[in-house]
């Protein structure tokens, strides 16, 4: 009998795990040996990603430009060159020993889609302190470049070299990670999404969280290289689809690419390891502003890897099979699951049944909520598992964004505290500064947000959780810390609702048109309304009116004892007596209406709502 075993692979640009096919009685080897022979020699073909890739082609141009200067009173192009290479998919240049006056520009165009870049003497890149002397261009599509120079009038001395020019040719395949039998993923936009493509023609996905900070994954870096002027990454947002042969596009706008040329102030974790693959990198402004412009998205630190059906989506820009939307930024939502791994071991790696393809490392996953009320960042996603051969699927994984190393680094570089940390006591009466999830996970107790480890360990053993009692007399269990955050009285470690006396805080009470301070428990045995422990009767409107009630009838009390009936009040000092006072809050019945209503009953017809249902 043949049998197929499936290893889980690794996903994205880090490593490509191995797909054992069927593995028959050793009688056919004979027959299937050359086969696998001429599979493996094509797998070797292939680059690391595990898919057919760009011809690169690095292009030593060495065109010296000027020096030139305008002695005229007016500005003056006076160079001009095109470049032109037959069939490639897209390009870009490197320029050295580059020196500009104020208000001179060096302009390439792109003759593709007119794609322009207009390079000036304080362009960002610069004024960089890691700039070694070499400015790299945009990426332009197809194979044909415009170079020009204009001087503005008195400058002298303007010069650059055309040094290098980075050519990709071919178009790009795919590999799969999706959770069943279709890839469900659909094209969107998102400013905040961002493309890293390499020197090489290599790509992955991030996201920014702040005007200048994007998150990835660790393992990323590693594929595409570290970053420098020479062979830097081109952070690219808003991306066009890719053309009919499936090679990637560049944004329409010049101002929606920017330049990676080191990880000088950036971080990363050093390690591919299950729940801890993730990077922090500075993505420095253009010439036209920040590349995450607006982007501060909100984090959930809450959610654990055991957690299930929590809905979550990836924003990606995988590979596809549908050509115009390879590397183009794409969207599916599904499901978590519990991790298969130990959490111990992976307290911070968590699994999800969305679709993914090779090149989605570094993408953001979020919660998903259709009418998108909740769109929290809970984790990074770096790792494939699930299989077009399983219909049912597996998980895909990342890093939760509640790592305390990730966060960490988050508060380092971007200053912001995204997850809250408190005091987290163990059973052995130890206690540490945690986030809520990490607490969680390590088998720990949370104190609250905000809360710091006692002095002495009896104070960190039993139960931190309480009664707390809100002002409606309402009680709920939680840590003193976030009943007294939620506005309530904590009654200490360990009690329970059940035996709290919620009511006994004073507060004022209307009833009968007067205001009294007493207890909850006795306002509410007059049959009065408790406003609140702590509340007195100077704000309290206990004056009596008119209260039509929801259901039809009127009463008099006090607008607070009417609104705890949900009635509506027709102000203080109004009757009942008065024949139209709840004429809009009591239905009415015309003549026709009883005839309609009489004809109802008699054939026995059941109308609810407008639509006609077979009587009975």
């Amino acid at each position: 009998m043949c049998t197929e075993r499936i290893k889980w692979r690794r996903f994205g640009l880090r490593r490509l795990g191995k797909s054992r096919g069927p593995w028959c009685h050793r009688r056919l080897g004979i027959f299937v040996l050359p086969w696998i022979l001429s599979l493996v020699q094509a797998a070797w073909a292939q680059n690391e990603l595990g898919v057919p890739d760009y011809s690169m082609s690095n292009y030593d141009y060495g065109l010296q430009v000027g020096p030139y200067s305008n002695p005229s009173l007016e500005s003056q192009r006076v160079f001009y060159h095109s470049i032109r290479f037959a069939d490639a998919a897209w390009m870009r240049v490197q320029l050295l020993n580059v020196v500009l006056n104020r208000g001179d520009e060096i302009r390439l165009r792109g003759l593709g889609s007119g794609l322009e870049q207009v390079i000036r003497w304080n362009d960002p890149q610069f004024a960089d302190p890691s700039f070694t002397g070499v400015f790299t261009s945009i990426i332009f599509d197809g194979g044909l470049l415009d170079v020009s120079l204009t001087l503005a009038n008195g400058s002298t001395d303007a010069k650059f070299e055309i040094a290098h020019i980075l050519i990709a040719y071919g178009p790009i395949g795919d590999q799969r990670t999706i959770c069943g039998l279709t890839d469900d993923r659909q094209p969107m936009d998102d400013a905040c999404a961002v493309r890293i493509v390499a020197a090489n023609g290599q790509w992955a996905s991030g996201f920014m969280i702040s005007d200048t900070w994007m998150l990835t994954a660790n393992h990323v870096i590693t594929a595409l290289g570290i970053p420098t002027a020479a062979a830097p990454y081109t952070v690219q947002r808003n991306v066009r689809p890719s053309n009919a042969q499936g090679v990637i596009q560049p944004p329409a706008a010049a101002n929606d690419q920017f330049t990676v040329s080191n990880l000088n102030n950036s971080t990363r974790s050093n390690t591919d390891a299950d729940g801890n693959d993730w990077a922090v990198v500075n993505v420095p402004n253009n010439a036209d502003g920040a590349p995450g412009a607006g982007c501060r998205p909100a984090f959930d630190c809450n959610l654990l890897n055991q957690d299930n059906t929590v809905s979550v989506d990836v924003r990606g820009f995988g590979v596809s099979t549908i050509r115009v939307r390879n590397g183009v930024l794409q969207v599916n939502s599904g499901i978590t699951g519990p991790t298969q791994k130990s959490p111990a071991r992976n307290s911070n790696f968590f699994r999800y049944a969305v679709d993914t393809r090779n090149r989605n490392s570094g993408s953001r996953v979020a919660r998903f909520h259709p009418a998108n009320t909740d769109r929290r960042i809970v984790g990074i996603h770096t790792d494939g598992g699930c299989n077009r051969t399983s219909p049912e699927g597996g998980r895909n994984g990342g890093t939760l964004i509640s790592n305390p190393n990730l966060t960490a680094a988050i508060l380092a570089r971007c200053g912001d505290n995204i997850c809250p940390t408190g005091a987290c006591c163990y059973t052995n009466g130890t206690c540490v500064i945690r986030t809520r999830a990490a607490c969680v996970q390590s088998g720990g107790t949370y104190r609250g947000d905000g809360t710091g480890c006692p002095l002495s360990r009896e104070l960190c053993v039993g139960d931190p959780n309480g009664a707390c009692c809100f002002p409606d007399a309402t009680c709920l269990t939680m840590v003193g810390a976030e009943c007294a955050a939620a506005g309530g009285s904590f009654e200490g470690d360990g009690n329970a609702c059940e035996t709290a006396n919620c009511t006994s805080a004073l507060g004022a009470c209307c009833s009968g048109g007067t205001c009294d301070i007493v207890p909850a428990a006795e306002c509410l045995t007059v049959g009065g309304a408790f406003l609140g422990g702590g509340t007195d009767c100077v704000e309290a409107d206990c004056e009596l009116g008119a209260c039509c009630l929801e259901f039809g009838g009127c009463d008099v009390l006090s607008r607070e004892e009417c609104e705890s009936l949900e009635g509506s009040f027709a102000g203080a000092g109004s009757s009942c007596d008065s024949d139209d006072v709840c004429t809009d809050a009591v239905p009415t019945v015309s003549a026709w209406g009883l005839v309609v209503l009489s004809l109802v009953l008699l054939t026995g017809a059941k109308i609810t709502f407008g639509r006609r249902m077979v009587g009975a």
